[in-house]
């Protein structure tokens, strides 16, 4: 299993990706993460330092980024979207 470093990489390396802006789009700054321009270190550390240094934040952002996936993401919009795909009639879920 990944440690939490490596997923934490993980997580930044895909959010940042210029290709992937849909993952920005699920992000609301303040709330349940904190955006920073790609490329920009300083903020990224800023961003990452006011995280390390403030648990309640930490907690809050975690609590909302889990309510917004329950609410976006729930198993039966996801199964039915495949269902589209896999019958033609619509295209793959994330895409």
């Amino acid at each position: 299993m990944a440690s939490c470093q490596e997923r934490m990489i993980a997580v930044l390396k895909h959010c940042e990706a210029p290709e992937k802006p849909e993952m920005r789009a699920h992000v609301q700054h303040g709330r349940s993460g904190i955006l920073v321009p790609v490329g920009n270190s300083e903020e990224i550390c800023a961003a990452l330092k006011k995280l390390v240094d403030d648990a309640d934040l930490r907690r809050s952002m975690g609590e909302a980024g889990f309510q917004l996936i329950l609410k976006e993401h729930r198993i039966e919009e996801t199964a039915r979207r495949y269902v589209d795909v896999f019958t033609g009639g619509g295209s793959a879920p994330g895409s």
